[in-house]
């Protein structure tokens, strides 16, 4: 069975990895592409909810973490990394939470 992690999930895991408290769109990009790649070489049905539309979803349904930078090129989060570990990472199994986390780490 394919599962599905949704954008929220995906920014949490990005930011939490980056230095700083945002991460451009096109390194947010650059991770998306090499999770799913990290899924693929692992054999996890796993599917990644990356689009405007789902990155404006998450914007409105969890405005209290996240928002777009002033200049539009990059998403910032407004609370301290911890509270978005314990709100977004917790609910991914081991086997995702882990190749999730490989995924970020982009050359």
């Amino acid at each position: 069975m394919c599962k599905y992690i949704g954008m929220e999930y995906f920014a949490a895991a990005s930011l939490i990895t980056c230095t700083g408290d945002c991460i451009s769109f096109a390194d947010l990009k650059k991770k998306e592409i090499n999770s799913v790649k990290r899924f693929k070489d692992n054999n996890i049905a796993a599917v990644i909810l990356y689009s405007d539309y789902y990155t404006r979803e998450m914007l409105m349904n969890f405005s209290d973490c996240f928002e777009i930078s002033d200049d539009g090129k990059s998403l910032k989060t407004i609370v301290p990394k911890n509270v978005l570990i314990s709100r977004f990472l917790s609910y991914l199994s081991p086997e995702i939470l882990k190749t999730l986390m490989d995924g970020m780490k982009v050359a």
